[in-house]
C-alpha cells in the first residue's frame, strides 16, 4: 500500500560494471556515465521500456552540483485497480474511474552519489525510493536496457583482433558494511530459518518434456521475537543444524527495526552467517505536502532525506 504520509527507501550501493566483464579496466566513471545519461534524456531521448502492460519511464532527470544524480520514475499500468474512496459518515463508496484513454499511474524517486571517492571500485551509494508495482529491479532493468540501445559499440580489448561488445551495466548491491548481525544488535527481529535438504526432478508427472521438480524444505519458525544477542545466537544455532543436512538454498527472515520483513538468501557454504550482507530500509515521514501516488517533480524534501540516509 502507497501512503502520502511516509515512504520506504532501499538503501545499498550502485554498482557499474560492462556487459559481462568484459572491459573490467575501461568502465565508465560514475559521473561520466550519468552525465551522458542525463544528456540523451535531455536532448529529448527519453527512452520507453515496455514490461506488457507496464510501461516504464524516467519522467525528471537531475544532476545537482554536488554531485547527486536525482531521478523520478514513472509508471504506468492499465491493470492497477481505480481507486475508491469511502464517505467517512455514511460509508458509501465511490470509485474514481479512468477515462478511457488514461491508465493509473505510480512514481518512484532514485538518488545516487556520484562522489568522485566511489569511483576507484565503481560503487556508489544509492537510495530507491520502495513503491508497490514499480520494483527496483525494473529502474534497474530501464537503465540496463537504455544503455544496451544508446551506449553499446564494438570495441576490440587490447592485444585481441576481434572486437567484443562494450556495454555498461548497473547492478543495485548490498553495501558490504550491512550485515545480519548489525540488523540484530539494532533492534532487528530474527523470525524464520528455512532450507532445501533435497531436489530431485521426476519424470514420471506428464510429458516428460516438463518434468516436475520435488523438493524437502524445512521451515523453521522462531517464536517470541528475539533481538540482539539471543537473536545471534538462536541464529548460530540453526546455521549449524542447517549445514549439517547439507542443504541446497538457504534462507532467513528477520524484521528490521522499521517492523518490514526482509528475507535473505544465505549462501550454504558460508562458515558465518551474521557476517552475510543484505539490503536495508529507512523510513522517510513528515513530508509537506503529503506525498502522491504519482509525483509530476521530483520531490526535494523527499530526496533530501533520501541523500541523509545514504550509506558511506
Amino acid at each position: 500500500m502507497i501512503s502520502q504520509f511516509e515512504r520506504y527507501g532501499f538503501l545499498g550501493e550502485l554498482h557499474v560494471y560492462t556487459f559481462r566483464n568484459l572491459f573490467k579496466n575501461q568502465v565508465p566513471l560514475g559521473l561520466q556515465l550519468f552525465n551522458d545519461l542525463h544528456a540523451l534524456h535531455s536532448a529529448g531521448g527519453v527512452h520507453l521500456m515496455n514490461r506488457a502492460p507496464k510501461i516504464i519511464r524516467i519522467h525528471e532527470f537531475q544532476i545537482s552540483n554536488s554531485r547527486y544524480a536525482e531521478i523520478l520514475f514513472q509508471l504506468t499500468d492499465p491493470s492497477i485497480p481505480d481507486n475508491v474512496l469511502s464517505d467517512r459518515k455514511s460509508g458509501g463508496l465511490r470509485v474514481a474511474k479512468r477515462n478511457p484513454t488514461e491508465d493509473p499511474a505510480v512514481s518512484a524517486h532514485m538518488v545516487v552519489d556520484l562522489n568522485p571517492k566511489f569511483d576507484n571500485g565503481r560503487k556508489y551509494p544509492a537510495c530507491i525510493e520502495n513503491i508497490d508495482y514499480l520494483s527496483r529491479s525494473l529502474m534497474i532493468q530501464y537503465f540496463n536496457e537504455w544503455m544496451a540501445a544508446k551506449l553499446s559499440k564494438q570495441k576490440i580489448r587490447k592485444g585481441e583482433k576481434e572486437a567484443k561488445t562494450f556495454q555498461p551495466r548497473f547492478e543495485f548491491v548490498a553495501p558490504v558494511s550491512q550485515t545480519i548481525q548489525d540488523a540484530l544488535e539494532n533492534g532487528g527481529v530474527l523470525r524464520g530459518v528455512k532450507w532445501v535438504e533435497d531436489e530431485i526432478e521426476e519424470k514420471t508427472f506428464g510429458d516428460k518434456s516438463y518434468p516436475v521438480v520435488k523438493r524437502t524444505d524445512v521451515g523453521m519458525t522462531v517464536k517470541n521475537r528475539p533481538t540482539g544477542d539471543t537473536a545471534k545466537k538462536i541464529l548460530s544455532g540453526l546455521w549449524e543444524k542447517a549445514k549439517g543436512q547439507q542443504p541446497k538454498a538457504v534462507k532467513i527472515t528477520i524484521e528490521d527495526e522499521n517492523e518490514r520483513l526482509k528475507t535473505v538468501g544465505i549462501d550454504p557454504s558460508k562458515n558465518n552467517v551474521l557476517s552475510s550482507v543484505f539490503i536495508p530500509q529507512a523510513h522517510f515521514d513528515n513530508f509537506t505536502p503529503p506525498m502522491a501516488m504519482c509525483e509530476g517533480k521530483i520531490r526535494g524534501d523527499l530526496t533530501a532525506k533520501m541523500k541523509q540516509a545514504l550509506i558511506p
